[in-house]
């Protein structure tokens, strides 16, 4: 393991703080990629296209859980 990157905004150590931020951006790929396809499923009409936005959704819910987990 490498470390990519540190988080001490305050100058107080690593705090809870730095740990949602540092689980944010972990996050944030999981979070694009969801909502292109949210994107994707609105412009097709989501009546149109259920199994898509259900997917969609569960990309959405999986990208929360990675960006809040304790």
């Amino acid at each position: 393991m490498r470390v990519l990157a540190s988080f001490d905004g305050d100058g107080e150590g690593y705090d809870e703080t730095d740990e949602a931020n540092a689980n944010l951006i972990a996050a944030a790929p999981d979070y694009y990629e969801a909502t292109e396809v949210l994107l994707g499923v609105a412009e097709r009409g989501v009546i149109n296209d259920m199994e898509g936005f259900g997917r969609a959704i569960n990309m959405l819910r999986a990208a929360h859980a990675k960006a809040t987990q304790p």
